[in-house]
């Protein structure tokens, strides 16, 4: 079974409310690994320089230890997503969420 696409909400102006739009979550999911390789940091400086935001590389190790997800940006924006993509396509341990 299919979702059914909703439109956009507005108000009786014309006025956008809502929209269809999707969100993205990105997240940093650990390996269970004990030791934080030198292309993880590769890859966590990649997406700090991507989303222009400094990332806390002590708990991603945390994370990275005990097979855990970390939110690294909430509702990411499209240019973003793609970039982190671009830059990281080959890391195992960048997860996005769509809702």
């Amino acid at each position: 079974m299919l979702p059914s696409r909703r439109g956009n909400l507005l108000d009786c102006h014309g006025n956008l409310l809502a929209t269809n739009s999707p969100v993205f979550d990105l997240y940093w999911k650990g390996t269970g690994k004990k030791r934080f390789s030198e292309n993880q940091f590769a890859v966590v400086k990649k997406v700090s320089d991507a989303l222009q935001t400094e990332i806390d590389t002590k708990k991603i190790m945390s994370v990275e230890r005990y097979s855990k997800r970390f939110l690294l940006k909430k509702n990411i924006d499209f240019e973003e997503l793609c970039c982190v993509s671009e830059q990281c396509a080959d890391s195992k341990n960048l997860f996005v969420e769509k809702h």
